[in-house]
């Protein structure tokens, strides 16, 4: 936030038009389809985002977004805090930000070296992460090998706060500490 404009946004919209995917994939849950370009459908007019200008289509749209320089920043704080603990200091983030750039992308690069920082190994990281209740649930079903019908645990995370696929706005769930409350724990 701060770093773009509404205007990127629906320019951003617009060079991403065209794609569609299967009524099976939506509606029969076919995971081996994948997401088609029909480029009738595409906008092919002149597209301005994030300070860049042309007949911009999807793969223009991520090249502009994975080199602008706040991006590294925002998806390494997000890892980090995911993989070891909140509230990290920017200046430990700053390897992880320099490694994303230099390796033109590379989550994977950043990923290992992050599970591989001291950082990661610090006492600060130890016990820190809450689950989502995706994670706490799915996590449990996986560790108890149990089968249990799928509207139970879209009940269960619900119940805890994370209403699967409708997050309370486009950044999502707040995560970490606000996962629990005296609710949603006696529902852990």
């Amino acid at each position: 936030v701060g770093h773009y404009s509404e205007q990127d946004v629906r320019e951003g919209a617009r060079a991403l038009t065209g794609w569609t995917v299967s009524r099976k994939a939506l509606y029969e849950g076919d995971a081996t389809t994948q997401g088609v370009l029909r480029p009738r459908f595409h906008d092919g007019g002149s597209k301005t985002y994030l300070g860049h200008t042309g007949n911009l289509g999807s793969d223009d749209v991520m090249n502009i977004l994975s080199a602008h320089p706040n991006t590294g920043g925002f998806l390494v704080r997000k890892l980090f805090e995911f993989f070891a603990y909140d509230g990290v200091d920017g200046s430990i983030l700053q390897p992880f930000i320099q490694t994303y750039y230099s390796s033109k992308y590379d989550m994977g690069a950043v990923i290992k070296q992050i599970l591989l920082s001291d950082a990661f190994y610090s006492d600060l990281s130890f016990e820190q992460h809450f689950k989502s209740p995706a994670e706490f649930v799915l996590g449990s079903v996986r560790e108890l090998n149990v089968s249990i019908p799928t509207i139970q645990l879209i009940r269960a995370m619900t119940l805890m706060g994370q209403e699967l696929l409708n997050p309370p706005n486009v950044a999502g769930w707040p995560g970490g500490i606000t996962w629990l409350n005296p609710g949603t724990l006696v529902e852990r």
